[in-house]
């Protein structure tokens, strides 16, 4: 990190003249100066300009030269001054690689390149009418640190980026939808980490596609298997996800982000819109017997028909634990949230404060997970023989203060458990209204699972105990509750 004795810096733009103009510091003098001016004159650009005078020591005629242009030497060795393009001089002064900085140190100027890089500057094209991908490659080769203009962004192929140990990148935008990356033949961003020391923070733009079923948008990779993935340096995304035409209409990624074997990671006001039809994946982690994916943090995101699944846990093989999602909005998906069928080492899932309007279940367990808790979240079903909670496979989890409604639709489950394991379950002081169907069922593999103080309003049934070593108690608060602690 450099110390700027004080805060001037010269940005290398592509194809940007510069307004350099002076070659000495001095005081601009018209007419015959006397000789002892001749040491302060000043010949500067504007209009095209030739300065005659008469004492001995200024030598006579100064030249012409060309607008914008000054008096200097940029030949790289000694020889005498002439008619120079500001670019020729700061190039050969300073240095010409675009993206860097001309910037005063402590005792010098010199160029850096610690300074976010614009892929304006490679001639990116901000109107989205030109395919801007080398464009963005290069600002990508040039720094780990990449912030763009405000502007639709066109590229064509998939951009993949290598994160060494110990190195972070930074892709910032200027706000979502403000900047926009349009892929319009291939999938997205494609992050490979090369260790648990390898980080990214990625924030404050659009990623869409122009196509249906385009593919992933944005495909996280740990490259190694690490040990200790609760110890990996956290990264962070912050962007919103659709389709060109906008959000929920035709145009859609296939999966969102896909997490493979990376953790740690802060998914913070993330908004993931899939298309009208309801169809891809908004969120898909996978870990391995080897290389868990762990802490993954969802807070104050926004899914809409996203997608068939919103959030899916596991995908081919599972090992993944330590997932919190509050303050979420959940809106037309199958199943918002789910765990994938035939994988194993699913952990620590924790839900709360969230709404969720759905097709198929709120949250579904179609493998188990151990230790689940949803707390005080909405489920608002979207059509019937719909399931608030559709805990299929189920290994300890605790169900606490919620909400499930039914409205005018038919065969709604509020909350279905079915094999349980180990420590049960507790599902105690949510609210049921207006179901027609039932509001819990323990299914027959069910055991250990206790209820009691939960509130039914205009439900069918309230609760259907078909399992073993269920303790159910009633539903008016105060009353004795056979087999319920109190």
């Amino acid at each position: 990190m450099f110390k700027a004795k004080f805060a001037f810096v010269i940005a290398l733009f592509f194809a940007t003249p510069l307004a350099a103009q002076v070659v000495n510091p001095g005081v601009p003098v018209s007419g015959s100066p006397a000789n002892n001016d001749c040491a302060k004159f000043v010949v500067t650009g504007g209009n095209v300009k030739s300065i005659t005078t008469s004492g001995s020591a200024c030598g006579g005629v100064l030249p012409t030269i060309a607008n914008g242009h000054l008096i200097a030497n940029a030949t790289g060795g000694s020889t005498a001054a002439q008619d120079t393009a500001p670019s020729t001089w700061f190039d050969q002064a300073y240095c010409n690689s675009i993206g860097y900085i001309i910037v005063r140190f402590t005792s010098l100027w010199t160029c850096t390149q610690n300074f976010p890089a614009d892929p304006v500057w490679w001639g990116a094209d901000a109107s989205g009418a030109v395919d801007s991908t080398a464009a963005f490659t290069s600002a990508f080769a040039a720094s780990k640190f990449v912030r763009m203009s405000p502007g639709i962004f066109k590229l064509i192929t998939l951009q993949s980026l290598s994160i060494a140990s110990g190195k972070s990148l930074s892709f910032y935008g200027s706000g979502k939808d403000v900047t926009v990356l349009n892929f319009t033949a291939s999938s997205g961003l494609a992050l490979a980490l090369a260790d648990a020391s390898s980080s990214f923070h990625i924030r404050d733009f659009t990623l869409a596609t122009s196509r249906v079923n385009g593919g992933s948008a944005l495909t996280i990779t740990q490259s190694t298997n690490v040990t200790s993935p609760a110890n990996t340096v956290p990264s962070d995304i912050n962007i919103t996800i659709r389709g060109f035409d906008g959000p929920a209409v035709s145009d859609y990624w296939s999966i969102g982000i896909d997490v493979i074997k990376a953790s740690n990671i802060t998914y913070d006001g993330t908004a993931i819109f899939g298309p009208q039809t309801i169809a891809g994946t908004g969120v898909r982690i996978d870990g391995a017997s080897n290389a868990f994916s762990v802490v993954h943090n969802f807070g104050a995101g926004f899914y809409d028909y996203a997608n068939t699944v919103g959030i899916q846990i596991g995908s081919s093989n599972g090992y993944v634990q330590g997932l919190t999602i509050s303050n979420a909005n959940f809106d037309g998906c199958i199943d918002c949230i789910s765990t994938a069928g035939s994988v194993a080492g699913l952990g620590q899932l924790s839900v709360s404060n969230s709404q969720f309007n759905y097709l198929g279940a709120g949250i579904a367990t179609f493998s188990s997970i151990e230790f689940l808790n949803v707390s005080t979240s909405l489920f608002l079903p979207q059509g019937n023989n719909a399931y608030g909670l559709e805990l299929i496979r189920n290994q300890s989890c605790s169900i606490v203060g919620n909400s499930f409604q039914g409205g005018a639709l038919t065969t709604i489950i509020g909350i279905y458990i079915g094999t349980t394991v180990n420590s049960g379950c507790s599902i105690v002081a949510n609210n049921f209204s207006f179901i027609t169907g039932v509001g819990i069922v323990l299914d027959v593999p069910s055991t250990g699972v206790v209820v009691g103080l939960n509130n039914y309003y205009t439900v069918s049934t309230n609760v259907l105990n078909s399992g073993t070593g269920n303790s159910v108690g009633t539903a008016t608060i105060g009353l004795p509750m056979a087999g319920v602690v109190p």
